[in-house]
């Protein structure tokens, strides 16, 4: 999936500290850099931590539920709905040559 996306040599996955390691190695397989974030008391992704990542490098957040734990998808999906943060990943996802003014 993450070839199918476009990631590649230099682009940055964001994976929870606290995981499998298939989750980083896929994203080294792909040859990007897997940043690992910080995880919370129920050993879910931090969103506080996810957000503190985020670089022009980012391409995807790859958070993963624990034991049928989830991850607070509501506020991961809102942390990308910043208009700071969208428009890296619009940028991405469109192949747009358009910079962001934020």
């Amino acid at each position: 999936m993450l070839v199918a996306a476009g990631i590649g040599p230099g682009d940055e996955v964001i994976v929870p500290a606290y995981t499998y390691s298939a989750t980083a190695l896929a994203v080294l397989h792909c040859g990007a850099i897997p940043v690992m974030v910080d995880i919370t008391n129920d050993f879910t992704i931090d969103v506080n931590a996810i957000e503190k990542a985020i670089t022009p490098k980012t391409k995807i957040i790859m958070p993963v539920d624990i034991a049928g734990w989830p991850c607070d998808y509501d506020a991961i999906n809102a942390i990308t709905y910043k208009d700071k943060i969208k428009c890296l990943f619009i940028s991405f996802l469109f192949h747009s040559n358009k910079t962001c003014s934020h």
